[in-house]
């Protein structure tokens, strides 16, 4: 599933509404407004964070560029709460400029990151205020990634920031940053600010599962794709590897992300602009969501809306709660019960797989199952291919042995088919008694 297309579908539908009050007219003030503000990962001060300052670049409808301006001439780093303080000592290219923050670097509590990047719209240089203050935390930056590349033919340079747009001399991507203004809250980088889409508890819930996803590597020590920190997981789920997009147009293979602010952004680009088949939200990038994460409510597994047409996959307890209760005996089992329902077609090729955290001691097999009885008609297995047939309904056990006592964990079902496309994911929590 993408997350990018609950954005496509939720958030951005309300780009219909004509938004006023955009900040595209006005006067520089006279003094440059001083800006204060604080920068969190999840739930956690960002200590030592580079602040800056920066006007979005412009492109007139001749195609003539301004590139983004960087508006403070010294330093600005958050102290030991988040804090930071802009004094005034910056001056906006024009009224126009539609500026934002970014906060890079720093110290979450497991040590120095410098893969964290975050970002905040601010609007208009004319809408700040001596009363602004501005949040910057994951929440702010998948707002603004999504807003910007899913509203605006504007692009994200090589350092993150933000060119200009061809649109309506730059009135598009005023739009953008006030619909960011709008979807999260500036004061407290909490979803849904002033106003939400359609359908706006879906929309939270899926902001705050990417956020939460960005929030593991942001508290983390971070990492490059390929060294299996959580960070280089991030990246690489994030990498596209090139394939067919909108219309079946070739896509080309996109950059690997070496930061936070990278990661969302290229993802949006490829799956949401391009469409291209390759960067879906699956068990992997799933998986990266901390146990405990700091944004709630979240999506907690694959909705079945935004699976093919005519899949879905269910799971059951015995509980009826969705908690297996695993025996913390060495070699005893607990099962639950998984049904796969298919009317799109006959002798489709899928494969069943489950899959847990890394931290999570425990695994599982699987067998096909006799609907009436629930006797195995297989032999249990880790994975279970299968064939579809005309009933379109198929029932399976899984069995999870824990190797080690386990206080609570999500364990995941994931239905692919024979090219290893993900169709759907569900999960159960697991504990030992």
């Amino acid at each position: 599933m993408r997350l990018s297309a609950m954005f496509s579908s939720l958030a951005f539908s309300a780009l219909t509404i004509t938004l006023t009050g955009c900040g595209v007219s006005g006067t520089v003030p006279s003094a440059n407004i001083a800006i204060r503000g604080n920068v969190h990962g999840g739930q956690q001060p960002i200590v030592g964070s580079t602040i800056q300052l920066w006007a979005a670049g412009t492109m007139d409808t001749s195609g003539n560029v301004t590139a983004p301006s960087q508006l403070l001439q010294s330093g600005v780093t958050t102290d030991n709460t988040g804090a930071f303080n802009i004094t005034g000592n910056y001056h906006c290219p024009s009224s126009n400029s539609q500026v934002y923050l970014t906060a890079r670097g720093g110290d979450a509590g497991a040590g120095p990151n410098p893969q964290i990047v975050l970002m905040s719209l601010l609007g208009s240089c004319s809408s700040l205020t001596p009363s602004t203050f501005a949040f910057l935390n994951e929440e702010t930056t998948v707002i603004a990634a999504e807003v910007v590349v899913g509203t605006t033919d504007a692009t994200f340079d090589a350092n993150d920031n933000i060119t200009g747009t061809k649109q309506d001399n730059g009135a598009s991507l005023a739009t953008a940053f006030s619909l960011a203004l709008e979807y999260v809250n500036p004061t407290t980088g909490v979803v849904p600010g002033p106003a939400a889409p359609d359908s706006s508890q879906n929309f939270v819930a899926s902001v705050n599962t990417f956020a939460d996803i960005l929030a593991a590597c942001v508290n983390s020590r971070g990492g490059v794709a390929g060294d299996h920190s959580v960070c280089g997981d991030l990246f690489s789920e994030t990498t596209y590897p090139g394939g067919t997009g909108k219309n079946n147009q070739p896509v080309a293979a996109g950059p690997t992300p070496t930061d936070t602010l990278q990661a969302i952004i290229d993802y949006t680009y490829y799956s949401l602009v391009n469409g291209g088949v390759g960067l879906s939200f699956g068990t992997n990038l799933y998986m990266l969501i901390p146990s405990n994460p700091p944004y709630l409510p979240d999506l907690q597994s694959t909705p079945a809306p935004l699976l093919p047409s005519g899949v879905s996959i269910l799971t059951a307890t015995a509980s009826g709660d969705g908690i297996v209760h695993v025996p913390a005996s060495p070699g005893q089992s607990a099962a639950f019960a998984v049904e796969v329902q298919d009317s799109a077609a006959a002798g489709m090729n899928l494969l069943l797989s489950t899959s847990t955290l890394a931290s999570t001691a425990a695994s599982a097999t699987i067998c096909q199952t006799n609907p009436n009885t629930g006797q195995c008609l297989t032999a249990p297995a880790s994975t279970l291919p299968f064939v579809t047939d005309t009933s379109g309904s198929y029932v399976f056990s899984v069995f999870v042995t824990a190797s080690a006592p386990i206080a609570s964990s999500p364990f995941y079902v994931n239905l692919t088919d024979s090219n290893g496309n993900l169709l759907g994911s569900t999960s159960v929590t697991v504990t030992t008694n």
